[in-house]
């Protein structure tokens, strides 16, 4: 909802695909066996700043090889760490906005590129943690790294805190896992102000 917090979780265990709003799967269980391949990553934008995000995202996790969550859940109340509700530090391929810096904290951080004015902020969650901050046209990137976002047709968590800033009437990009084949490529946004989409048109 605009001007709140919401945890959002979308997980992979085998075929199944699992959203979660604050903890509770929305709707059935989807059956996917995409094989998502990458060729960089977005934060607040897909496409080199298309569809831009207006608000913010905290502590946004992307754990490959595990799907953390497979029923309803209470979300954390503190920040994300490497090793929190049971992944393997090794697994956890990016772990950012969180902190008063855009930074990664995963076991090997990656530098993000700031596009625009995208910047750290002190709204977040909760007291102690951080949150990266977009205003419709900025976002944040990742260079191609293969085998951290090469998520073929394995198991995966990838969650963070949501905070639109306004009600919007386009389809604003949370998180995008780019691919050479759309097909192949993994996108977080909007559909509608009560609605998520994933990938190419497969809708959770």
């Amino acid at each position: 909802s605009t001007n709140a917090w919401t945890h959002i979780a979308v997980t992979r265990s085998g075929t199944d695909l699992r959203l979660f709003y604050n903890g509770v799967q929305q709707g059935s269980t989807v059956t996917n066996s995409t094989n998502f391949t990458q060729n960089g990553v977005e934060i607040g934008a897909f496409g080199n700043g298309q569809q831009s995000l207006d608000g913010k995202i905290s502590n946004l996790r992307v754990t490959k090889g595990q799907a953390l969550y497979t029923s309803d859940f209470l979300p954390s109340k503190e920040d994300l760490t490497t090793t929190s509700q049971g992944a393997t530090a090794s697994n956890v391929k990016l772990l950012t906005c969180q902190d008063y810096k855009i930074q990664d904290n995963s076991p090997s951080p990656l530098s993000i590129t700031v596009n625009g004015t995208a910047a750290p902020s002190t709204i977040a969650p909760f007291v102690t943690s951080g949150a990266g901050s977009f205003d419709g046209n900025d976002y944040l990137t990742i260079a191609n790294h293969a085998s951290d976002f090469n998520l073929g047709t394995d198991d995966f968590t990838i969650e963070f805190w949501i905070h639109p800033q306004k009600r919007f009437t386009s389809y604003p990009t949370i998180f995008e896992i780019d691919a050479t084949d759309n097909a192949n490529r993994l996108l977080i946004n909007f559909r509608n102000a009560a609605t998520l989409g994933l990938t190419s048109g497969t809708a959770v």
